[in-house]
């Protein structure tokens, strides 16, 4: 037997990917509201109690193509984790993002594999060591003529994929050219390049009081 029935959105294309149950017994819906500009669209997440009433309607991200929430899960203290695909500045990125229980946005995080490749998350689930598993589909670069593959990458509590991210330069996630990793470091670093656009290029390391220590010079092979 049918209890009740609810629509949410306009008069332009509305859908809602996934529902999860709240730790206060309600409903949560991530989805996408697809706004007056054709094609253009964000990510939407909805909170309704047990008798379908609106209680809260949050949008996060950017707004443009393929912006949308895949999926969403509750977390023990209340808040939620969603995921989806973010297409609003060239290319298709999968995102993260992180939210407390009345809605607001706590991180909002961004990636793809390498540049050039469109990338979808399509999926999260917390893990034990409080962090995050994020799968979806990898599109290469269609002048590679490669096919679609799987996409898995592990997220650590900040939504980071290298420790840190959240009082680094680089906003929301975003793709850089290069991360050099932990900083300041003791006994070793890591590079971690992310753009086939770096070629061979110097690294310089120096002490906390700006006197260089060593150089080397970094050949990188794709």
């Amino acid at each position: 037997m049918q209890i009740w029935r609810k629509n949410e959105g306009d008069e332009y294309s509305n859908g809602f990917a996934k529902v999860a149950l709240t730790a206060d017994g309600k409903y949560i819906f991530a989805g996408q509201d697809q706004n007056a500009v054709q094609n253009q669209s964000r990510s939407q997440v909805t909170k309704l109690d047990i008798n379908n009433t609106v209680l809260w309607t949050h949008f996060y991200g950017e707004i443009g193509w393929g912006c949308l929430a895949f999926s969403i899960k509750a977390l023990p203290d209340g808040g939620f984790v969603f995921c989806g695909g973010d297409g609003s500045f060239g290319g298709a990125y999968g995102y993260i993002c992180r939210i407390d229980q009345d809605g607001n946005e706590l991180w909002y995080r961004k990636y793809r594999q390498t540049e050039g490749n469109e990338c979808f998350a399509t999926d999260v689930n917390p893990t034990t060591d409080g962090g995050f598993i994020m799968t979806g589909l990898l599109q290469p670069d269609n002048q590679l003529d490669l096919p679609q593959d799987m996409w898995a990458i592990k997220l650590d509590s900040m939504g980071c994929l290298i420790p840190g991210c959240q009082v680094g330069i680089i906003e929301k996630g975003e793709v850089a050219a290069m991360r050099i990793y932990p900083n300041p470091a003791d006994d070793f670093i890591n590079v971690f390049v992310e753009s086939q656009q770096v070629g061979d290029c110097a690294l310089h390391l120096y002490d906390l009081q700006g006197r260089l220590n060593s150089s080397a010079i970094l050949n990188i092979k794709f």
